[in-house]
């Protein structure tokens, strides 16, 4: 790399980002793939990534016009067409971080499903959306109003939109965090799972230091000739663009969705309903999920991940030798005494049912939920005679 280009190093760093998300996402596609779901938030993580690989193109034009060597050794025609590259540039970056964090509320409104978490999604999905439109109207809409592209980063005018834009994106960010804790910190599970869940959500958050970086290198003090200078906040603005996106797939990995991907069983009207690790939908419904006071310690994470049964709930702790079973259904009395001749006098058989399936459940000393089925054989002589076993 010659001294007075610094092109190519923006050009590695593009490189790598892309690579870094692109592997990411298709992890993401691969898992909701497997299980054959797709969400609001899928398309908006596609969007995001297809426009991002616009922005990374934008640049890479603009290096080979001449972005990231001594102004001096450039004609004016050129360092006005680098500036045209790198306005437009400035479009593709904001929309597809916009559109990460509109992705990031979608992820949470399918996780709540329609608990009471779920309108306050909406509300930060619609202020992300907000978020881009204006932030976008701040950019584009600058002195010199006729030819904006003239103003380049690393310069006054520049530096202060770019604080006001990156310093509300970053306020978006926190709510969404906030609205993640909100959303698991009060639900039954062990302390170590809601910080496991939390986390995941809080990556997203290291976009502060790649945002404060950024920032730190548009400041005009630092960029005495902008067309060179300002190669390190764009290997900071490349950064900031593909981390969006890359954490924002992080939410749909196997470690973090085996989390809410739980069996759970509920007790019914003579009847073990069940729910299996398998289920063809990785989001577990968190509305499922009874919010305790955290006051009362449970030790047993097997009550924790028990389902929401209404007023009538007791707890699995509380009763570990209660026993439910189903009431045998009074069946027409029929005589099984007579000798078994053929098809005619075989004895009837019980009509078969989800709920017959499941005969008892009960809970061992270790409290967890264990599932019985018993099973009825009918043995005929044909001395007339019958047992039952």
């Amino acid at each position: 790399m010659a001294g007075d280009d610094h092109g190519p190093w923006l050009t590695l760093a593009m490189i790598m980002f892309l690579t870094w998300s692109v592997l990411f996402y298709w992890v993401r596609l691969w898992a909701k793939l497997r299980v054959k779901t797709a969400g609001a938030d899928d398309w908006a993580v596609s969007c995001a990534l297809a426009i991002s690989i616009i922005h990374q193109g934008i640049m890479y034009t603009a290096i080979n016009k001449g972005y990231g060597k001594k102004s001096e050794l450039l004609s004016a025609a050129a360092l006005d067409t680098i500036g045209k590259y790198i306005y437009a540039g400035h479009f593709f970056y904001i929309i597809p971080v916009g559109v990460s964090k509109v992705a990031s509320a979608f992820f949470i409104e399918q996780v709540a499903h329609h608990g009471p978490h779920t309108r306050p999604a909406r509300v930060l999905a619609w202020a992300s959306a907000a978020w881009t439109f204006a932030s976008l109207l701040v950019v584009a809409i600058r002195p010199p109003y006729l030819s904006p592209w003239l103003a380049m980063d690393g310069e006054a005018s520049m530096f202060s939109r770019w604080i006001g834009v990156e310093a509300s994106g970053l306020a978006v960010e926190v709510a969404l965090w906030a609205l993640a804790i909100h959303l698991v910190w009060s639900l039954q599970m062990q302390r170590n799972r809601r910080v496991f869940i939390v986390g995941a959500f809080g990556f997203r958050l290291l976009l502060i230091a790649i945002v404060t970086g950024r920032l730190y290198y548009l400041d005009p003090s630092r960029n005495d000739d902008v067309n060179q200078s300002s190669i390190i906040a764009a290997i900071f603005t490349s950064a900031a663009l593909q981390f969006s996106i890359l954490a924002t797939s992080v939410t749909a990995l196997k470690p973090f969705l085996t989390v809410f991907n739980q069996p759970m069983y509920a007790v019914g009207s003579g009847a073990i309903v069940g729910r299996s690790a398998d289920s063809g939908d990785p989001y577990y419904k968190l509305e499922m999920f009874r919010r305790v006071d955290r006051k009362v310690e449970i030790s047993d994470d097997s009550a924790n991940w028990r389902p929401d049964q209404g007023s009538a709930q007791r707890s699995i702790t509380a009763e570990p030798g209660k026993v439910f079973t189903r009431q045998k259904r009074n069946e027409a009395s029929v005589d099984r005494s007579r000798p078994y001749t053929g098809l005619a006098n075989r004895p009837p058989r019980a009509a078969l049912s989800s709920a017959d399936d499941a005969a008892s459940a009960q809970t061992d000393a270790s409290d967890r939920m264990i599932i019985q089925k018993t099973t009825e054989v009918v043995v005929c002589y044909e001395d007339g005679e019958s047992s039952k076993r």
